[in-house]
């Protein structure tokens, strides 16, 4: 699911040509939230931790003109 998530928001990025750093300060996150999304459906996240928070979604779904459904859908 977490490489879902990450592929909408790339397709984001790239639609608005934004980077990752870029849009991570605009939604007022770490600078590296997105970069550590990225580490998160690397690693596969078989841990038990959860990849990505909702609020992180949400905030990054208004800096890329989205929902935080199409995000997670």
């Amino acid at each position: 699911m977490i490489t879902d998530i990450l592929a909408r928001i790339e397709q984001r990025l790239v639609a608005l040509g934004l980077s990752a750093t870029e849009a991570s300060k605009r939604a007022g996150l770490n600078r590296d939230a997105i970069r550590n999304i990225r580490r998160a459906a690397q690693d596969g996240r078989s841990d038990g931790r959860p990849g990505v928070q909702t609020r992180t979604i949400a905030a990054l779904a208004k800096v890329l003109e989205t929902t935080p459904g199409f995000l997670m859908s």
